[in-house]
């Protein structure tokens, strides 16, 4: 026994130091980023600070209740998906496993640990498994579905208000990148049978790296998680009424999402169209979909500072954080509130 605990220990040690330079390298790689942007706005000249006199606060308030209007309609779509899954559950529930999702999708790479944790989270609140699984992924399928359907819309109608081949390149693989995700999860439940042989063939090779004990085990778990996923997203499309519920709200936090960046920009005092800051922001969105940083940190602001600063806009710097505050930082802050109540409530109420 002492002689596992003694090779537990170094591996234990070197995943804590693979962290922390992890983190370290992403602190100094936003640090460097917002230093920069900084210089280039300033560049040495403090008249490009902008005045009291020049803000228009009324803005703030549209661009903190695009904000709210992205948590709501995320909240209401958990909210009626539960209700259908025969799993009901309070407003407050699904608010959690909104805000949740979204925390843990800005913390992780690619935006990709949002789901596992609503999954954990609604297996807590005993909701069957089949529920558990599918609401996330229907959830992340039907907002990305929002998402793809706009940036469409945009590359027909607003491509012209994008002068940039090489933003336009970018954003047509990006476009790419963002489409992959939703067509895997669908290839997996419209060809079980494929997915079946997958499982099977990945752990087979997991157990051959060492990396799977019990093959077979891990399959079963697998195929049985894959199916009740399966069952409870057909129960969800077959049900139009939620399918158009649920497509319409996400499109509803798109637009709300990509709106942002015009009450920003106004508030500094830019006479930029509706539709030019709009467009602009879905081919930044597009252009950062394949960076790996957590929220596609680094690249998302100097993006956004690249990008509307070309088009002549000022007091780029300062824009640039309130529009990361709002989609960013915002549901970073919502989710600690969140998990710092939950843990509050664990520790009146034990779990049984």
């Amino acid at each position: 026994m002492k002689n596992v605990a003694r090779k537990t220990e170094p591996i234990e040690l070197r995943r804590r130091q693979r962290k922390i330079i992890g983190v370290t390298l992403f602190i100094l790689m936003n640090a460097a980023v917002i230093a920069t942007t900084a210089y280039v706005d300033f560049g040495g000249d403090h008249g490009n600070r902008p005045h009291l006199a020049d803000i228009n606060a009324l803005y703030l308030l549209g661009a903190f209740g695009c904000f709210v209007v992205t948590l709501c309609t995320e909240t209401l779509k958990y909210y009626l998906m539960l209700n259908h899954l025969k799993s009901p559950k309070p407003m407050s529930i699904a608010f959690k496993v909104a805000a949740l999702g979204k925390y843990y999708d800005n913390i992780t790479p690619f935006g990709s640990g949002g789901q596992p944790f609503q999954f954990l989270f609604l297996k807590k609140q005993k909701v069957p498994t089949g529920t558990s699984s599918a609401l996330p992924i229907a959830g992340f399928i039907s907002m990305q579905a929002g998402f793809i359907l706009i940036a469409i819309i945009v590359f027909i109608f607003g491509k012209r208000l994008i002068d940039n081949a090489a933003v336009s390149i970018a954003a047509a693989i990006g476009f790419v990148f963002y489409i992959f995700m939703p067509l895997t999860l669908a290839a997996f439940a419209i060809f079980p049978r494929f997915m079946c042989r997958a499982i099977e063939f990945f752990a087979r090779i997991g157990h051959k790296l060492r990396l799977v004990k019990d093959p077979k085990a891990v399959g079963d778990r697998a195929l049985g998680m894959l199916i009740a996923f399966r069952e409870g997203l057909s129960s969800i499309l077959h049900h139009r009424i939620l399918t158009l519920q649920i497509s319409v709200l996400s499109i509803i936090y798109n637009v709300a999402m990509c709106s942002i960046p015009y009450f920003v920009l106004k508030m500094f005092g830019s006479d930029l169209s509706y539709a030019s800051v709009f467009c602009t922001t879905i081919f930044i969105y597009l252009c950062v979909t394949f960076v790996p940083t957590p929220g596609n940190s680094g690249v998302a602001e100097g993006s956004f500072f690249t990008l509307f600063s070309v088009i002549g806009v000022d007091h780029m710097f300062w824009a640039m954080l309130l529009w990361r505050f709002f989609c960013y930082y915002s549901y970073i802050i919502t989710g600690l509130i969140v998990l710092w109540h939950n843990a509050a409530e664990n520790r009146r109420h034990p779990p049984e």
